[in-house]
């Protein structure tokens, strides 16, 4: 019943197969680069970098590629790439210990935290916005909003880690959460 299930899915959503990719990372070059498979088996490495490229995420319209690539220990630059292994662009110009890179719901934007800040990336004009506040040091992975005007994310603040969100376009911070307690890895309801 579930193999059935998978099936019918796929067949509302395309009826081509063949046109199913999967991003993923393999070392099997001695090195960990990123490389596509199809649902048919077919398998095109995408990176070649001398550096460890890791943590992919598709764009929502399955054009291009966000990751990691490594520098050296913890430290790493987030890049974008085409679908088709062309045209990887360097989006950070620091390298530091980001989180994953996650897209706006309309495939905009870029969010990525660098435990200082949260670095938002607007990937048609270029510009890289800075969102921070003094004592907050955010962590994990940031969630965007379904109307990508803010970002929530879990954050050590005042010795704890709570819950808060920013707006994009103001750089203010509203913190969700008062607890001695863990309050981590937040998800926006996308109704």
């Amino acid at each position: 019943p579930v193999q059935k299930l998978i099936e019918d899915v796929y067949e509302i959503e395309s009826p081509n197969l063949e046109r199913r990719e999967i991003v993923f990372t393999s070392n099997r070059f001695g090195n960990s680069d990123l490389m596509l498979v199809t649902t048919s088996g077919s398998v095109t490495t995408l990176t070649t970098s001398p550096n460890p490229d890791n943590a992919a995420t598709w764009s929502p319209d399955g054009n291009f590629i966000a990751y990691h690539s490594a520098v050296g220990g913890d430290l790493e630059h987030i890049y974008l790439i085409g679908r088709d292994g062309l045209n990887a662009t360097q989006l950070t110009s620091q390298a530091a210990d980001y989180s994953q890179p996650v897209w706006s719901f309309d495939g905009q934007m870029l969010a990525a935290n660098n435990q200082k800040s949260i670095l938002v990336f607007n990937r048609f004009t270029g510009e890289v916005t800075e969102l921070n506040q003094p004592g907050i040091e955010p962590r994990g992975t940031p969630a965007w909003s379904p109307d990508g005007l803010r970002l929530v994310f879990q954050a050590q603040a005042e010795g704890d880690m709570e819950i808060f969100y920013a707006l994009t376009l103001t750089n203010e911070f509203t913190r969700l959460t008062f607890s001695p307690n863990y309050d981590g890895e937040p998800l926006w309801a996308v109704r």
